[in-house]
């Protein structure tokens, strides 16, 4: 555990868990997703897949996805999916190799982790200091932070020392960017809603490439409206504002089928050793 000079719970990335909360908040709005799907566990799996990358390592998943997205998709045991990872330099079938329950989604504050990516660098590590950091945080360089002079989101190996990135701390510059030798087992994230956390001793705000999954085909919209719609049945017994999408049926259609479409998925790595997750 490193200073911090915010005080919140933090966590080395191997050990966050799917289901668990970490906080962030996109400073884009357009990259906020427009609806946000409920995770019901008795509706919901953890699948476990497996594939290899264009250099031939292995990359491991885990993904939380709904019981329709896995029908739309093919995604049973054995099977195969597509899968276009390019900030990990993995395209092509990912096989199913495991799926579990749904775990326990936390509740409170925060955006709830749905997947989870484990594999070996590709020779692009680099150390990074921030101002007020004891130690570097060495993370892969194009490991997204968000910088507050480009008013956007920078990848780590082009941030140059002075600029300035946002912290839970306050806008903090950079000290130094350092190449690093060798490669080592490295963690990633995504996070449902936001697609951005806070990383790091200070809380610096990250997000990292996404990418665009598969068409989101069949949707079951009788569920969606009911449990969304403000006339549905569901939702006037559940009377819950918050779950409730606005707009009428089409639009709700557009916004519905405009999240699953583009599956925007951030991907946070970093190494396990030193590096915190504030949740």
């Amino acid at each position: 555990m490193t200073n911090t000079p915010v005080k919140y719970q933090t966590a080395d990335i191997k050990d966050v868990q799917i289901g668990e909360l970490l906080l962030g908040k996109n400073p884009l709005a357009e990259e906020v997703d427009d609806f946000v799907p409920e995770i019901i566990p008795s509706e919901w799996r953890l699948l476990y897949l497996r594939m290899d990358k264009a250099n031939g390592k292995r990359l491991e998943m885990q993904f939380l996805q709904p019981l329709d997205w896995m029908i739309a998709n093919g995604a049973e045991l054995g099977a195969s999916i597509d899968l276009d990872l390019p900030e990990f330099g993995a395209q092509g079938p990912a096989k199913v190799v495991s799926i579990e329950a749904c775990p326990l989604i936390k509740s409170g504050s925060g955006n709830v982790v749905t997947g989870k990516y484990i594999h070996e660098s590709d020779g692009n590590l680099i150390d990074l200091k921030i101002e007020g950091q004891q130690e570097a945080t060495t993370v892969t360089a194009n490991h997204r932070y968000w910088s507050a002079d480009r008013n956007g989101f920078v990848e780590a190996g082009h941030l140059k020392p002075g600029e300035q990135v946002q912290t839970l701390a306050g806008l903090r510059q950079v000290a130094s960017v350092v190449p690093r030798t060798g490669n080592e087992t490295v963690y990633n994230l995504e996070v449902q809603g936001e697609h951005v956390y806070l990383v790091g001793s200070l809380g610096a705000l990250v997000h990292n490439n996404c990418f665009k999954g598969k068409a989101y085909k069949d949707v079951d919209w009788e569920h969606i409206f009911e449990r969304h719609h403000i006339d549905g049945a569901i939702a006037k017994q559940r009377n819950r504002p918050d779950e409730i999408i606005s707009g009428t049926q089409d639009e709700i259609k557009k916004k519905v089928l405009n999240s699953w479409k583009n599956r925007k998925k951030v991907h946070t790595q970093v190494l396990p050793e030193g590096e915190k997750r504030i949740r």
